[in-house]
């Protein structure tokens, strides 16, 4: 790919980057895992995709994240805009 080009594979940019991202469809379940989140969370893309978020939300958050994450889906909103947040998880191995 010549560097000067505005041709940008976004499937390579995703995994090339050292930050874990975590994409879900509307219901929740898991279309994106890259490397990154792989280091992070311990859990391998073929073992995430298709999951839903509840392997790495933790248990008492649960229906908080759900009940946020069904509203940003029906009102295309969320309270949050454009914040970094720092939220808990859980990895592989608990």
């Amino acid at each position: 790919m010549d560097p000067n080009t505005s041709d940008i594979d976004p499937r390579a940019l995703v995994e090339a980057m050292g930050d874990a991202v975590v994409v879900c469809d509307v219901q929740g379940s898991i279309v994106v895992w890259n490397g990154g989140a792989e280091r992070l969370f311990g859990w391998t893309a073929t073992e995430a995709l298709g999951l839903r978020m509840d392997m790495i939300v933790p248990e008492r958050l649960r229906k908080r994240h759900w009940d946020g994450y069904e509203q940003s889906m029906r009102t295309g909103q969320t309270r949050y805009a454009n914040d970094v947040l720092r939220v808990p998880a859980v990895d592989k191995a608990g």
